[in-house]
């Protein structure tokens, strides 16, 4: 019996971590997908203008506020056009997820 909850748990521990991972690398794409729409609504507010900062769920930036355990770097690049990109890690996650190109990529 306590064999049997051995392999049990040997399966199971590695596919409840991963889905863990999807989970937060799913938060952080949201957030990315959040920020792209809080930019454009920014930029039409400042003629054309995107913000630049540092923002997590207890430190929001120009109102833009994370999913919790998620800091983001917004950088505003001058262009021309201008544009932003956006970085993200969760602190729970070995993964980054950035946006640069109007697409989000994880890593």
């Amino acid at each position: 019996m306590v064999v049997i909850i051995g392999i049990l748990a040997a399966i199971a521990i590695p596919k409840f971590a991963s889905t863990k991972d999807k989970a937060y690398i799913a938060a952080m794409e949201s957030d990315l997908r959040n920020l792209a729409t809080y930019q454009e609504q920014y930029a039409a507010d400042w003629n054309g203008a995107y913000f630049t900062g540092t923002a997590t769920s207890l430190t929001p930036v120009q109102g833009f506020t994370p999913s919790q355990n998620v800091t983001i770097l917004v950088v505003a690049l001058p262009g021309p056009p201008p544009t932003w990109s956006g970085t993200e890690t969760h602190l729970l996650s070995g993964k980054t997820c950035s946006n640069a190109t109007g697409v989000i990529v994880c890593v």
